[in-house]
């Protein structure tokens, strides 16, 4: 018999009782740092895995350092189709990039397990700098770095310079979890 708790299934369950939470679903991380400044235009893709049927109740982000000109970021919620975003599930709409602030957007989102794409883009201004993992420390995102190259487990958000679009627009290229600056409150 092996040591410790049984897992039951092939994922973790939540925590019991069902109580809120801020969550970047499937990740793993011990700690949050300053992200990297933002730029304009860019849709940042981050791969999240709910392990078993859950609602949402709230999307948002924690701000350090404000954007120029009244920045603002719009988040979406896309499909996993294939390891790549797809159909667009969810426009949560946009939040401010105001210095010091927790920003939320109040959602009611019952999500099934699996994978799925939050996405976020900077609609004004440039340079907002968001909490994000700590990522000198263990960081696990719920699959290996999306990038192919040895480097790759170091980069497991996608990106792309492009408006929205439904479905996704294709990602062209990799970034760190210096990006991951979204969450999700359970219940």
């Amino acid at each position: 018999m092996p040591y410790g708790n049984p897992i039951v299934g092939d994922f973790p369950q939540k925590l019991k009782p069902a109580i809120p939470r801020y969550v970047l679903p499937g990740w793993y991380f011990n700690g949050k740092q300053n992200g990297s400044a933002l730029a304009n235009g860019d849709i940042i893709y981050i791969p999240i895995f709910v392990s078993e049927t859950t609602l949402f109740t709230r999307v948002g982000a924690e701000i350090t350092t404000a954007g120029a000109g009244g920045s603002t970021l719009e988040i979406r919620l896309f499909a996993w189709n294939e390891g790549v975003p797809g159909a667009l599930i969810e426009d949560f709409g946009s939040i401010s990039l105001a210095a010091g602030a927790t920003v939320e957007i109040v959602i009611a989102l019952t999500l099934p397990r699996g994978y799925y794409f939050l996405a976020m883009r900077t609609a004004t201004g440039v340079g907002a700098i968001l909490e994000v993992p700590l990522v000198t420390n263990a960081v696990m995102p719920p699959l290996p770095g999306l990038d192919n190259s040895p480097a790759g487990v170091a980069r497991p958000l996608l990106t792309v310079a492009s408006a929205w679009a439904n479905p996704a627009p294709a990602p062209t290229n990799f970034t760190s979890a210096l990006f991951a600056g979204l969450y999700l409150r359970e219940n």
